[in-house]
């Protein structure tokens, strides 16, 4: 069974072999989470994002690197560079074949700061789309709003198990269907119900 885990890329050295649309939407999304990004393929689709190396793999240009992402169509590429960041202990994607990955790639739908992933471990991406398809439904845009009003909140009071007690009495299934429907006033006084944060630091 896999671990779900969030990683922090920012500055961290990810590399992504292949150049075509497969490679443009992983790197696109290592991109976004703010990862130092190296591209190696031949040919490297337009408007690809990071440091780009226009020429074919070789062993060593995955040193380094916290991820990898293989995203290629030649087989025996994708079993050498899945060995290659094996020996080296780093976690490797290689695109469709779940039996190389160390780490898969989940459907991810977000609102702000809150994520929602869906995995199946890589044996159907498809299925995971379309529950996230349906889970788009039932958290819209405004969820995002809902978590910065409930996190600003939080910031208020006072860290230890009475906050804690408090907002896993508060934020309920009623709260999330005031938000989807934009009842932010309701949200407001739910949070505002035991009156203000007595002294302490925040955190």
């Amino acid at each position: 069974m896999d671990l779900p885990v969030n990683l922090r890329l920012a500055g961290r050295r990810c590399v992504v072999i292949g150049g075509g649309a497969v490679a443009l939407r992983k790197a696109g999304a290592l991109a976004k989470a703010g990862a130092a990004l190296t591209v190696v393929a031949p040919s490297i689709a337009a408007r690809m994002p990071g440091r780009l190396v226009r020429r074919r793999f070789r062993p060593g240009d995955v040193a380094r690197a916290l991820l990898v992402v293989c995203a290629t169509d030649d087989e025996a590429l994708n079993r050498r560079v899945a060995a290659e960041c094996d020996r080296r202990g780093i976690i490797v994607n290689v695109v469709d074949r779940p039996t190389l990955c160390s780490v898969t790639f989940p459907a991810t739908l977000r609102r702000g700061a809150l994520t929602i992933a869906v995995s199946t471990s890589g044996l159907s991406p498809a299925i995971a789309k379309a529950v996230r398809t349906e889970l788009a439904s039932l958290y819209p845009p405004s969820m995002a709003k809902l978590v910065r009003v409930v996190g600003a909140a939080r910031s208020k009071r006072p860290a230890g198990r009475a906050r804690m007690r408090f907002f896993s009495k508060a934020v309920t299934p009623r709260m999330l269907a005031d938000a989807r429907a934009g009842r932010f006033g309701a949200v407001q006084r739910v949070l505002a119900r035991s009156g203000p944060p007595q002294g302490g630091e925040s955190k």
